[in-house]
C-alpha cells in the first residue's frame, strides 16, 4: 500500500478548558501541558517532518497565556494555523491578536440556535458569546468558520445554522459526534447511517446551490468518494478517506500522539520520543496504512482505499480500530 506523508497536525494545546461540554471527547491529562519550549520544540519537529497544516484545538486554546506566541512561532515555520475556539473568552482585542499573529483562520463552535446550544454546550450564555466571538472576528478581518458538530440532539438545526452562517457573513465547517469522552453517555444520539448520509447529502447539494458564497467543509468525513456520484474504480493504493495516522497525527496538551484527535490510541509521547520516530516507526500506524487489515464490510468494500471507513468510530464502537464502520450507509438497512 501506498501512504502519504504528514500533512496535518491537530494539537490540544491545552487541557483547560472552560465548559463541560457534552459531547466532548478529549480524555483527562495524565501529566501537566507542554511548556512554552517544550511546545516550541514540538512546533519544530512538525514542520521538520514536512507537515502544512497545524490545527490548534483544547480545552479551550483562549485559556492558554502564551497561544498568541505559539501561532507566531508556528507560522514563521512556514505552517498554516488554524484555531477553534468557544468564543467565551474572545474580545475584540483578541480578535486583533488573532489577526496579526498570522492565523489563516479561526473557527467558532456553534452547536445549535440558542438554547440547543446553551444545553449542549453546558453554558448558559454561550450562544450569544459565540455571536460576539464570530463578530469580533470579522471585524478584525480574521477568516471565521461557523463550526457545528451534529447529533440527533442538533439535526434538525442544520439549516437554521447555514443561514446563521450566511447572515454572519462566515464559512461553515462541520463534523458528526464520536460515542468517546463524556459522549460515551450519550451515545444514543450519534446519527444513524442514513442521517449521516442525509447530512452530507444535504450539505453538498446546498453547496452547489451557494455556488461560492460560503465555503462548506466536512471534517472527519471519510466518504466523500462515494457522494461524488462517480464510480470509483478498486486501487491498490490508497486513495482518500479516513487519514487517521495517514497524513494526520494529533499531539494532546500533555504531549501523547495519537492517529487522530478521535482516534486516541496511544503512540507515545513527544516528551520520551521525537516525532519522526513516532512516525515512522509505530507498528499500530503501519496497520492503519494498509486498508487489507480491515474486517468486516470495510473489509471486502471495493471503496477501502478511497474510503476506509471512519477509524475513530469503529473503534469507540467495537473497541477494535481496525473493524467495520457502523456508520457507512452502504449495504446498511
Amino acid at each position: 500500500m501506498v501512504w502519504h506523508g504528514l500533512y496535518s497536525v491537530t494539537w490540544n494545546i491545552t487541557s483547560k478548558c472552560n465548559f463541560s461540554c457534552k459531547h466532548c471527547y478529549v480524555p483527562p491529562p495524565k501529566r501537566r501541558d507542554l511548556s512554552t519550549e517544550e511546545a516550541k520544540r514540538l512546533l519544530v519537529q512538525v514542520a521538520d517532518l514536512g507537515a502544512e497544516e497545524l490545527y490548534i484545538s483544547g480545552g479551550e486554546p483562549l485559556a492558554r497565556r502564551d497561544l498568541f506566541v505559539l501561532i507566531r512561532y508556528a507560522v514563521d515555520l512556514g505552517l498554516r494555523v488554524a484555531a477553534i475556539t468557544n468564543g467565551w473568552y474572545l474580545t475584540e482585542e483578541r480578535a486583533k491578536l488573532f489577526r496579526s499573529s498570522g492565523v489563516d483562520h479561526v473557527s467558532v463552535s456553534v452547536d445549535g440556535i440558542r438554547q440547543t446550544h446553551d444545553e449542549f454546550r453546558n453554558k448558559p450564555g454561550s450562544f450569544q458569546r459565540c455571536l460576539r466571538a464570530i463578530r469580533s472576528l470579522k471585524s478584525a478581518g480574521v477568516k471565521t468558520y461557523l463550526s457545528p458538530t451534529f447529533s440527533k440532539h442538533n439535526l434538525h438545526e442544520l439549516p437554521a445554522l447555514l443561514s446563521l452562517a450566511l447572515e454572519l457573513g462566515v464559512n461553515f465547517s462541520t463534523k458528526v459526534m464520536i460515542p468517546m469522552g463524556q459522549a460515551k453517555s450519550i451515545s444514543e444520539y450519534c446519527l444513524t447511517p442514513q442521517e449521516q448520509k442525509g447530512l452530507y447529502e444535504y450539505l453538498l447539494a446546498k453547496k452547489k446551490e451557494l455556488n461560492g458564497k460560503l465555503d462548506i467543509v466536512t471534517t472527519c468525513n471519510p466518504y466523500a468518494g462515494l457522494l461524488s456520484g462517480k464510480r470509483r474504480r478498486p486501487s491498490n493504493e490508497i486513495r482518500g478517506g479516513c487519514t487517521a495516522g495517514i497524513s494526520i497525527l494529533c499531539v494532546s496538551a500533555d504531549g501523547n500522539v495519537s492517529p487522530c484527535s478521535r482516534l486516541q490510541l496511544a503512540l507515545g509521547n513527544v516528551r520520551e520520543m521525537s516525532l519522526r520516530e513516532i512516525w515512522y516507526s509505530s507498528e499500530l500506524l503501519a496497520a492503519l496504512r494498509d486498508r487489507d487489515n480491515l474486517k468486516g464490510r470495510c473489509g471486502v468494500c471495493d471503496y477501502r482505499n478511497w474510503c476506509g471507513g471512519c477509524r475513530a468510530m469503529a473503534f469507540a464502537r467495537s473497541g477494535d480500530f481496525l473493524a467495520e464502520d457502523p456508520t457507512c450507509w452502504l449495504g446498511s438497512d
